[in-house]
């Protein structure tokens, strides 16, 4: 029996407020008190966001009732969790509830001096949980951009630390968004290191009140999600460093033919509408085109792809494409992942699904297959029960 090796490329942790103490600065332990007295539950939040019927289908199943969801923070959990649902290893992002609120769901972040303290305390965190089962996670690191010196410095020890990426803040405060020239140490830094760059949908959220508030402020975030792509892409960072790889997840990826085909008329100077051929398109960069850069340097994060999403694959890419759970998130696959799975890859040719459930991720950042094959075999899906209907 041929097994698929799956690897989810978007999973959620969340430390329990008093688990971050041991890694906090004695300077910063005060403060750090009166965060604790002042952090709202993750749980009173999730009705503002999920229907109710969501909630109910989630919180009802057994999985997540004989305790599933300690997973956030209990990684022998955790890993038996993911094997109930097929999975051999997993991308790790964090959740709110980070120290000092230095990853805020959406909002405004603390004081830069805060905000390094809290990522380094997340990162330390991250590091000693993913340690305990080497080879099967990959931690994505939060780093700050008011220094970038202590932001490479913060790169290079998350990278010996057994982290295997970064996350972007897309709240820039004052400083400039990602063409800017001051990143380039930073980008240097993580392609040297081999970390890929992410955003992520949600933690760039620009909150909006009033009617229709939380539908403005999702639709938005897919704009602050994709915006550093286009800077990155225009300014001609990946043209100056090809050994950068670039990550957007849980963002969706209906978006992204259209966008590249809109930065390739940019990127060539042919305007597709009257009204621009008056407009200065063309990016003082020449080189590959951004369809050619995605093709070499980007990969979506496509969690709880739908089949119109699997539909499209070869739009985007069949070796772009990655796979997630979204573990344990409401919005997420698990505890129904094999449904999930049957409803979006049925009848879809093996090969295909093997590149986009797995074998995109492994390569993107640099899984071994030698540690996760014999684990493939003992919780992987049937071959060819994946891809005929069940």
């Amino acid at each position: 029996m041929s097994r698929v090796m799956m690897v989810s490329s978007d999973c959620h942790v969340m430390a329990r407020s008093e688990d971050y103490r041991p890694y906090i600065e004695s300077k910063h332990s005060g403060l750090f008190d009166d965060w604790v007295k002042l952090l709202p539950s993750y749980e009173s939040g999730l009705p503002a966001f999920f229907h109710e019927d969501s909630l109910s289908t989630h919180n009802e199943h057994s999985s997540v009732q004989s305790g599933g969801e300690d997973g956030y923070w209990d990684f022998d959990r955790r890993i038996r969790e993911l094997e109930a649902d097929g999975v051999v290893a997993e991308v790790i992002f964090p959740n709110p509830g980070v120290p000092f609120g230095a990853f805020p769901l959406c909002g405004s972040q603390p004081e830069p001096e805060l905000t390094l303290a809290g990522t380094r305390a997340y990162n330390r965190w991250l590091a000693d949980r993913v340690s305990v089962n080497p080879g099967r996670h990959a931690g994505i690191a939060l780093i700050t951009i008011d220094d970038i010196d202590r932001t490479v410095a913060e790169i290079e020890w998350a990278r010996q630390a057994g982290l295997r990426g970064v996350l972007l803040p897309v709240h820039m405060g004052s400083h400039p968004l990602y063409n800017d020239e001051r990143y380039e140490p930073l980008w240097s830094a993580c392609a040297a290191f081999e970390m890929p760059v992410h955003t992520h949908a949600f933690p760039s959220c620009n909150p909006v009140s009033g009617p229709g508030g939380p539908s403005i402020t999702t639709h938005e975030s897919l704009f602050h999600t994709q915006r550093p792509f286009w800077c990155m892409m225009l300014a001609g960072v990946f043209h100056r460093h090809e050994d950068l790889r670039f990550v957007v997840t849980e963002a969706g990826v209906e978006w992204i033919p259209p966008l590249l085909a809109a930065l390739n008329v940019a990127w060539t100077g042919e305007p597709s509408q009257e009204f621009t051929k008056h407009v200065r398109l063309k990016p003082q960069v020449g080189g590959a085109t951004p369809s050619e850069i995605w093709n070499r340097q980007c990969w979506a994060g496509a969690s709880f792809m739908p089949r119109a999403e699997t539909d499209m694959r070869h739009e985007i890419g069949i070796e772009r494409v990655m796979w997630g759970s979204d573990y344990p998130h409401v919005e997420g696959t698990w505890p129904h992942t094999r449904q999930f799975l049957s409803d979006a890859f049925v009848g879809l040719p093996e090969a295909e699904v093997r590149r986009m459930v797995g074998e995109n991720a492994v390569e993107c950042y640099g899984f071994d297959r030698s540690v996760l094959g014999p684990i493939a075999e003992r919780v992987g899906p049937d071959a060819t029960r994946f891809a005929t209907p069940q």
